[in-house]
């Protein structure tokens, strides 16, 4: 359910539990939602954010404050990227991030916890932190970093199928892959069938089926192709990381009347 607030009131702080006057209105069939919520009242703080949502709010706000000064494109950008915000990006950088193949980096999304969980294994296995200490530490940091920006319907997405990875690396490692995909996805759809009619749940799965599945196929290729086998090794994984995923996911963009833009694969790869 999503609440819309008055004209002149502010969102308490994440995390707060309040007691608010609604009316309810129906969603569309389409949504990721219940029904809609607006604010027909008074709304009051009963209870504050506890100390892990007040850390998290500390940090964001932080963030906000460091990009004061920044261009408009480059500090929505920011802030769209780490926590989540995207109240305050231009539409004609959606538009631009979209045109070119890029809007999956305007807001979080699995990248942001990918990137969040291989900086946390990094870390912990150059401290020589045992292989079960290092999957705990990681899914205490997908967790907190939930907390962090938010249970977007985006976020919950990528976080399940990324602990779910984490896992797998005391079972199967990336053999495990298909298994993996296939166990979040009926996870997710079971508990929030609503996924099932969203486009960016569809995009996130073919996505993710493509760098399981074609990425393996595609940097054989590449390694057997006489216009690349001379690239270097990192080059040709990283053109077949964005090849693969680009592919994967243009039937889903095709039934969405979204255009084929030339520059999405060399835009992914930069």
């Amino acid at each position: 359910m999503e609440l819309r607030l008055s004209d002149g009131h502010t969102a308490p702080p994440v995390g707060s539990s309040i007691n608010v006057h609604m009316r309810l209105s129906a969603a569309p069939w389409n949504r990721d939602l219940a029904a809609y919520a607006s604010q027909s009242g008074s709304l009051v703080v009963v209870d504050r954010p506890g100390p892990v949502n007040t850390f998290a709010n500390s940090m964001r706000a932080g963030l906000r404050d460091s990009t004061n000064g920044l261009s408009a494109d480059v500090g929505s950008l920011i802030a769209g990227l780490a926590v989540g915000d995207v109240s305050q990006q231009p539409s004609t950088l959606t538009d631009a991030m979209r045109a070119s193949g890029l809007a999956h980096l305007t807001a979080v999304s699995g990248g942001n916890v990918a990137i969040v969980i291989a900086a946390v294994l990094l870390i912990t296995s150059r401290m020589r932190v045992r292989r079960r200490f290092r999957v705990v530490i990681a899914l205490a940091a997908v967790v907190f970093f939930v907390i962090l920006v938010r249970p977007q319907p985006s976020v919950i997405r990528a976080a399940v199928m990324c602990s779910l990875v984490i896992l797998g690396m005391l079972t199967g490692g990336r053999r495990a892959g298909p298994a993996v995909l296939c166990a979040s996805v009926l996870i997710l759809v079971g508990l929030e069938p609503g996924l099932a009619l969203s486009w960016g749940f569809a995009l996130s799965v073919a996505a993710t089926a493509g760098l399981i599945l074609l990425s393996p196929r595609v940097q054989r290729f590449l390694e057997r192709s006489r216009l690349s086998r001379r690239w270097p090794p990192a080059l040709r994984t990283a053109v077949a990381i964005a090849a693969a995923a680009q592919i994967a996911t243009m039937p889903i963009l095709i039934a969405m009347g979204a255009g084929l833009g030339l520059v999405s694969i060399p835009a992914n790869l930069l």
